[in-house]
């Protein structure tokens, strides 16, 4: 491995969030520490997650697609929701799940959050209600990931998750590509139990 080739490193600093792309047991056997920048990004991917929500909401990129295609159908059916009335969901409630709630709090959404580590006072304070992940997916209409990758949360959403959602869910994915089973993903929305998906993370990149 890398690592191993590492003679007389002291430390491996990952420019981001997760550690989950570095072998921290290989690296602790090899004497050398590691660490990452747990504020990294967070105003940005925030944003991102909510900019890939409403580009599916909006269905921006379907629309530009058939627009640069020449096709100007004023009658076509394309599928455009609303944001005020829904319920979000957010699977993860830390540093940018958080500030996903708080830029979403003006837009009139009810907000449900899964998040085992989390007080419920810090939730409510972003006008939050904690809930279970099974009650996230039956009652969200937009589903947004903000989990690190660990063992535990490998797969978290499959196809046991995917099937309890309503029809027509929103899934946007900035976390890590792994949280969520690609097969499971692409049979929801053949079946159209998801109506899109915006994905910023894959399981194999």
């Amino acid at each position: 491995t890398v690592i191993g080739q590492l003679v007389g490193n002291k430390g491996i600093v990952r420019y981001g969030v997760g550690t989950d792309n570095i072998d921290i047991e290989a690296a602790t056997d090899a004497g050398i520490i590691v660490g990452n920048v747990p504020d990294y990004c967070i105003d940005e991917v925030s944003t991102h997650a909510i900019a890939l929500l409403l580009a599916c909401v909006r269905s921006v990129c379907g629309t530009h697609v058939r627009m640069t295609d020449g096709d100007w159908d004023v009658r076509r059916p394309v599928p455009v929701y609303q944001v005020a009335g829904k319920v979000l969901g957010l699977v993860g409630l830390g540093q940018i799940g958080s500030e996903v709630a708080r830029k979403m709090a003006p837009w009139g959404l009810r907000m449900l959050a899964c998040d085992p580590f989390v007080e419920e006072s810090h939730a409510l304070s972003l006008g939050v209600q904690l809930v279970d992940l099974e009650t996230l997916c039956r009652q969200s209409d937009y589903i947004s990931l903000h989990v690190p990758l660990l063992p535990e949360t490998h797969h978290l959403i499959g196809t046991a998750q995917l099937g309890l959602v309503k029809q027509g869910c929103i899934l946007v994915n900035t976390a890590r590509g792994p949280v969520l089973d690609t097969e499971a993903l692409l049979a929801a929305l053949d079946d159209e139990r998801l109506a899109c998906a915006a994905l910023d993370v894959f399981e194999e990149e």
